[in-house]
């Protein structure tokens, strides 16, 4: 196998699953000239310890996430500390973080930590794309045809709950257009989905509903008609 071709190993930090989910889906869509090996962690703790044994070409870390698995500290921003740590522990790998809050200060904060690019949630499959080939030089560059004509706006990350009792927020994996948005209201109606009460909202690749009571079932619901959605 020749240089270019080698596989590039990527550690993704962040502590929930279906953003998990949906970036080694992305990463397996890319065209780069190489293939990703992926490696997960979902927490600072899980990913200090990989990091101490396993050499990486790429890592993306969420800003915001647990100490340890279900152990939440009261630093806010506890990805700025373990890229601090890494840096200390040698490790030189480029780090693209990413966190669901974004702004000039918390951009500038992580560039001053050493990272190589920052990235706001929800990161899209061509935001993406254009970030790893910048940190990752490529001997091609794009997303597979097949992949992005046939991708799927999913759930990226939520629900969390709203500041309205019973009322939660989805964030979506791509910015939905208005083909999508014309489906999704036309979808809502429909006798499943009506009790939901759902609404995309309209400067976000996002949309709240109320919830039945019963979360699993509403995000069965949710899930189908997004797939429903994106045909």
């Amino acid at each position: 196998m020749t240089k270019a071709s080698a596989t590039k190993r990527v550690l993704i930090v962040d502590d929930e699953p279906i953003v998990l989910t949906v970036l080694r889906d992305f990463f397996a869509s890319f065209r780069h000239g190489h293939a990703y090996e992926i490696a997960t962690a979902e927490s600072a703790a899980e990913a200090f310890e990989i990091l101490r044994r396993e050499p990486f070409d790429l890592i993306l870390l969420d800003v915001v996430i647990p100490a340890a698995a279900g152990r939440w500290l009261s630093e806010a921003n506890l990805g700025f500390g373990l890229l601090a740590r890494c840096r200390a522990l040698g490790v030189t790998a480029p780090v693209l973080v990413t966190t669901g809050g974004g702004s000039a200060t918390k951009e500038a904060e992580a560039l001053n930590a050493g990272a190589a690019g920052f990235l706001c949630k929800p990161v899209s499959l061509r935001e993406l794309d254009h970030a790893v080939t910048r940190v990752l030089p490529a001997t091609s560059g794009g997303v597979s045809p097949s992949f992005a004509s046939s991708v799927s706006v999913r759930r990226y990350s939520g629900p969390t709950p709203t500041s309205k009792a019973g009322e939660y927020r989805i964030w979506l994996s791509d910015p939905p257009s208005a083909d999508f948005r014309r489906s999704f209201h036309r979808l809502a109606q429909a006798k499943e989905a009506r009790p939901l009460r759902l609404s995309l909202e309209k400067n976000a690749p996002a949309f709240t509903f109320m919830s039945s009571g019963d979360l699993k079932t509403d995000l069965q619901v949710i899930d189908l008609l997004l797939k429903e959605a994106s045909r």
